[in-house]
């Protein structure tokens, strides 16, 4: 799976909670991952 397209992350998560607490928080990690820019677009 290495040098594949498109590219795999495999992610392990721990999380004590709510779920719908846990979630939020992990959708708000994403978005703040998606906002790369210019450099984001330079490793597509």
């Amino acid at each position: 799976m290495t040098g594949g397209q498109p590219t795999v992350y495999f992610l392990h998560y721990w999380g004590t909670g709510p779920a719908e607490k846990l979630a939020t928080g992990f959708k708000a990690a994403l978005k703040e991952l998606g906002k790369g820019g210019a450099a984001h677009a330079a490793h597509r």
